[in-house]
């Protein structure tokens, strides 16, 4: 889930090992930062058993174009934690990120690039296992249109619409940045005092 930028000239990759001094990321987990002249994003992953989750952090002066590879079909939450930064995708469409705002989306397996516009914008996405899914889906209807398109490992990315998101969606991620795992606590930016 970490983007590259092959096609953007000159790009510097540099990796911070953890802990590091990035505010608003996970303190216990490395950053890989990519600069060039269209700007810089800090990205890092972290995977659980059932669980991926990636935070960036755009900080864009000009357009580029960023790939990442899928080994595998995957579902993704995208939520907006600051800023604003619209991208395209050729099978997704047009999206912008605002803050506070979320979107559900379904990727096949391949590699995928996406046009970013200049911006500045915190994002975390969460990959979310298909059983969950399943299960929501009983209860919300637009969840049933998505899931049967993604059980079937269609080879068409789709999204639903970006929503508003409240504060406890804040909370609910501060606490998923600061869970512990593999004995090593992580925690995101400020901790609450």
């Amino acid at each position: 889930m970490l983007f590259n930028f092959p096609q953007n000239g000159e790009v510097t990759v540099t990796t911070h090992h953890h802990p590091h001094t990035f505010v608003d990321l996970i303190t216990h987990a490395d950053v890989m930062e990519t600069t060039g002249t269209f700007g810089a994003i800090q990205q890092q992953t972290d995977a659980g058993g059932r669980s991926q989750v990636a935070f960036y952090h755009f900080r864009l002066k000009s357009a580029v174009e960023a790939y990442f590879d899928l080994e595998e079909p995957g579902v993704f939450l995208n939520y907006v934690v600051t800023g604003r930064i619209d991208a395209h995708h050729d099978q997704l469409g047009d999206m912008w990120q605002q803050h506070h705002t979320c979107s559900l989306s379904y990727l096949p397996t391949g590699k995928h690039c996406y046009r970013i516009q200049k911006g500045n914008c915190i994002s975390v996405k969460v990959k979310i296992s298909l059983p969950l899914i399943e299960m929501l889906s009983k209860s919300y209807p637009d969840l049933h249109t998505f899931y049967k398109r993604a059980s079937t490992l269609s080879p068409d990315g789709w999204r639903l619409p970006y929503v508003p998101t409240g504060s406890k969606t804040t909370k609910l991620l501060r606490q998923l940045a600061s869970w512990t795992n593999r004995r090593t606590p992580r925690s995101i930016g400020r901790q609450p005092g």
